[in-house]
């Protein structure tokens, strides 16, 4: 029994899996809508942390 030829399969199953999640999460943003939320959210999160580095509170 050699093991040699087992030695990246938990490496590939770990992309597949995170593959299918991914796409998952893409046909689910596209469908649902749920894209435009979160690139709105997105955008506000990127400008209150630029405002904080260009214009700190202290």
């Amino acid at each position: 029994m050699s093991t040699a030829g087992e030695s990246g399969q938990t490496t590939v199953e770990f992309l597949m899996i995170s593959g299918l999640i991914t796409t998952m999460a893409i046909v689910l943003l596209d469908t649902l809508g749920i894209d435009d939320r979160f690139q709105e959210n997105l955008r506000e999160v990127t400008e209150y942390i630029i405002g904080q580095v260009t214009d700190p509170p202290y």
